[in-house]
């Protein structure tokens, strides 16, 4: 699914975007458009659930992100207020790689009361919740965090707040 206006609500009342597990494949892909909210769907077997790039007020509240082969969800350094809330994440990275359940470049963001349960496979390193290099001014709170080599992490972001998260379950840390 592409995204290719401003102002708009996909709220998928519970019905599933499956993809193929193609490995290049997006379930919902939002691209220089802004104020998108997407809730209550159930994204799987895509490389990223949700793409994100150079748009702003980014909203995905109540979904499940099943067995994607990358990300969960990704956004970019020139994206500005992505909000996750209220999901499940169970397993990514089924691909030996470096894989991110929640991957956020972006500004202004907040990741909120998730429960994010990763699987590991052979060779791949999996990360619950990172804040990437360049993001500033992130909340992430109250996210339950289980079964990933680290549960959440801040490589370079700068002026966050992480708490009450819980953590168990970690391999690396």
């Amino acid at each position: 699914l592409t995204v290719g206006a401003n102002d708009l609500v996909i709220d998928c009342n519970g019905f599933v975007i499956n993809g193929s597990n193609s490995g290049s494949d997006y379930g919902i892909d939002i691209s220089s458009f802004n104020n998108i909210t997407i809730r209550e769907c159930y994204i799987s077997d895509f490389a990223r659930g949700i793409s994100i790039s150079s748009s702003s007020n980014i909203t995905a509240i109540a979904n499940t992100f099943f067995n994607q082969t990358e990300k969960d969800i990704l956004a970019d350094s020139a994206s500005n207020q992505v909000n996750v809330t209220d999901s499940i994440f169970i397993g990514v990275g089924l691909i030996d790689s470096n894989d991110y359940n929640i991957d956020l470049a972006s500004d202004n963001s907040n990741i909120i009361n998730n429960t994010v349960y990763s699987t590991i496979e052979d060779g791949t390193i999996v990360v619950g919740i990172v804040m990437s290099s360049g993001a500033e001014n992130f909340l992430i709170k109250a996210n339950h965090v289980s079964h990933s080599y680290i549960g959440i992490a801040t490589g370079g972001a700068t002026g966050g707040i992480i708490r009450d998260n819980t953590l168990k379950n970690l391999s690396g840390g």
